[in-house]
């Protein structure tokens, strides 16, 4: 048995690799992403340079790329472009906030704002683009909204891009005519639903989303809906109701959950009765478990990050998610646009300027060129901040290729951006997600894995093929 962490002296045939230990097997990882998770026998001879062709994990340490002979530098080097290949793409995401989060009685986005902003997005080089409407009560500045997807229609028809458009919203307001109008365009809906709502089968919400779920089966060709999406807030309620959840989800056919995790004040301005890091934590691996156990059972319900960390660690390609981006998405990946038309280096940036702080601020739209908002100094700041390689605690980490960092939580946590990881909730929420879901692929029965690889497939389309 191996008591500490098994020295890495041994030279040929072994690549570089990190690792780390969970439930007393190894996660043993490479820059470029190859990974396996080993006995602790089996990492004691890998690492000695003592493991054997013969051995039976040596032709899966060959397949995956952890022996030198078997993976040349060529190809590593190509698998770390791949990984990283967005980062040079330009803003992808672009966030458009209708209404003012703080204070209430501040001004919603004026229809010219939010075509000056619609502007500004199809500057981006991105070869794709994504535009996302929220706010509280978003669905009442229709007049913005309408003008908006108008205005990046029409835009669009001059380039040609892949272009997704997404409501952020609790559904307030909504009516058949509107429910109607959204579909028709195809947007994509993330419905927040609150959870006192999970046991009430009545709530208007769950009407709305069957709706859509019955008009995406309806639906062909290019007249497609994206599947919806339930976004559950972490309250202190919600994380005594994981099986009222599911089964509220699986009752009308949505197919995508996600559980958004608590944040750090200012970042939780909104949220209200938030539950402990812990506590959501502990009800999150419940929810996957049980989510699993569903699955194979024929399921269809996905929980996004969790099916987003599982392609990341499946597939070779980049992601636009910060979740698990180095460096970050905020400024290179994505924008976000307050009802002032002010243009900050991500959504949890507005929030902070829609409260005085002025820290992720880049500019305006219709006030400032594309060239000085993406260079602006405060991106440069960002980018380098958020390589993991160059944070302590990040670059000796198993999780360092499938792991990403996001500026505004630690600017709000620990007052800098680049984050302290022995002490980061960014971290301990991180290290919780990989470790759940290194030690679900290791531990798979074969009908398991086959539910773990439907899910990373799943995973939404934000990479850049």
């Amino acid at each position: 048995m191996i008591d500490e962490q098994p020295s890495t002296a041994a030279p040929e045939p072994l690549e570089l690799v990190r690792f780390r230990r969970i439930a007393g097997s190894w996660v043993i990882t490479t820059d470029w992403g190859a990974w396996a998770v080993l006995q602790s026998d089996e990492a004691r001879a890998f690492v000695e340079g003592r493991m054997a062709p013969s051995d039976p994990a040596f032709a899966t340490l060959a397949e995956r790329g952890l022996i030198r002979d078997a993976v040349s530098a060529e190809q590593a080097g190509r698998q770390i472009g791949e990984r990283r290949s967005s980062a040079f793409w330009g803003p992808f995401h672009h966030t458009l906030n209708l209404t003012h989060g703080s204070p209430a009685d501040t001004a919603p986005m004026s229809p010219e704002t939010a075509e000056l902003c619609v502007d500004f997005v199809f500057k981006s080089t991105s070869p794709r683009l994504t535009i996302a409407f929220q706010g509280p009560a978003a669905l009442a500045n229709a007049e913005a909204l309408e003008r908006a997807v108008a205005a990046a229609h029409e835009r669009n028809a001059d380039v040609h891009k892949p272009l997704t458009l997404e409501l952020v919203s609790d559904l307030d307001g909504l009516d058949q005519d509107r429910l109607d109008w959204l579909l028709a365009r195809g947007f994509c809906m993330r419905v927040q639903v609150r959870a006192a709502d999970f046991v009430r089968a009545d709530a208007p919400v769950w009407k709305w989303l069957r709706l859509i779920v019955e008009a995406r089966s309806a639906a062909e060709g290019e007249h497609a809906v994206p599947a919806p999406e339930v976004v559950v807030e972490p309250t202190r309620e919600v994380v005594g109701l994981a099986d009222a959840i599911l089964d509220r989800c699986s009752a009308v056919g949505v197919e995508r959950l996600r559980l958004a995790p608590p944040s750090p004040p200012p970042l939780a301005l909104g949220q209200v009765d938030t539950c402990d890091l812990d506590a959501w934590l502990d009800f999150y691996e419940t929810t996957v478990a049980a989510l699993i156990v569903r699955g194979v059972a024929g399921g269809t319900l996905v929980e996004s990050t969790f099916a987003l960390l599982l392609a990341r660690i499946l597939r070779p390609r980049d992601s636009h998610d910060p979740l698990v981006r180095s460096p970050a998405t905020d400024g290179v990946g994505r924008l976000a646009y307050a009802a002032d038309g002010t243009v900050c280096s991500s959504d949890e940036g507005r929030v902070l300027h829609d409260q005085g702080d002025e820290s992720f601020r880049l500019g305006r739209a219709g006030e400032d060129s594309y060239r000085d908002i993406v260079a602006h100094a405060t991106v440069r700041a960002l980018v380098v901040a958020t390589v993991l390689e160059g944070q302590p605690g990040c670059t000796d980490c198993a999780y360092l290729p499938f792991c990403g960092q996001s500026p505004a939580h630690n600017h709000c946590e620990q007052g800098t951006i680049q984050g302290r990881m022995a002490d980061s909730s960014w971290c301990k929420r991180m290290m919780r997600f990989a470790d759940l879901a290194f030690g679900r692929l290791s531990a798979a029965s074969a009908e398991e894995r086959a539910v773990l690889e439907s899910w990373a497939a799943s995973a939404a389309p934000s990479d850049i093929d």
